[in-house]
């Protein structure tokens, strides 16, 4: 695709989720933030034991 699509996107994406309620937003990012670290602490841990 080409690159102004994906720039399309990415503003509609940001209009319909982020603009309306910027702090369940927020929330969601970090939630799926603090997933990755304990998932990649998980990996760590397993290969460690």
């Amino acid at each position: 695709m080409p690159r102004w699509v994906w720039g399309v996107i990415i503003v509609l994406v940001i209009l319909i989720w982020v603009v309306p309620n910027p702090a369940a937003a927020g929330a969601a990012v970090g939630n799926a933030f603090q997933a990755l670290v304990v998932f990649f602490r998980s990996l760590g841990s397993a290969a460690v034991g």
